[in-house]
């Protein structure tokens, strides 16, 4: 996964690329995150096109939202999240030694991962001495 400069991540997102909808989500998910504390941003792109943002805090990821504008929804990763309650914002896609994803197709699935997005945040800010 390589690092892209924020503004390539913008200038994605409000293009012809991404409708309304995935606009909408994408600002719904990064209000929850950072309401949840400080957040460090970063973008990344992937060999195949993939594309999104990284929220870090205290150096550490706690989310991840990747645009999906052909399949009209954006993938979320929320790292400390358990798969039972992503399963409520969206359909859960597991993966083999590394945290399970979830399509988020509204504002509604954003809103319900709010919680998720607080305690990851939490989490991520506990440093263990």
């Amino acid at each position: 996964m390589a690092a892209t400069d924020l503004r390539e991540f913008e200038d994605r997102l409000n293009g012809r690329e991404c409708t309304q909808l995935i606009r909408d989500v994408v600002e719904s998910l990064r209000k929850a995150a950072e309401q949840a504390g400080d957040v460090e941003w970063s973008a990344h792109s992937t060999p195949g096109g993939g594309w999104g943002l990284i929220g870090r805090r205290s150096g550490r990821i706690f989310c991840r939202f990747d645009p999906k504008p052909q399949a009209g929804h954006v993938c979320v990763s929320i790292p400390s999240a358990d798969d039972t309650k992503l399963n409520a914002a969206g359909a859960v896609h597991k993966r083999k030694n590394a945290p399970s994803w979830v399509d988020i197709r509204d504002t509604r699935g954003a809103r319900l991962l709010e919680p998720l997005i607080a305690e990851a945040s939490a989490a991520a800010s506990h440093v263990v001495s």
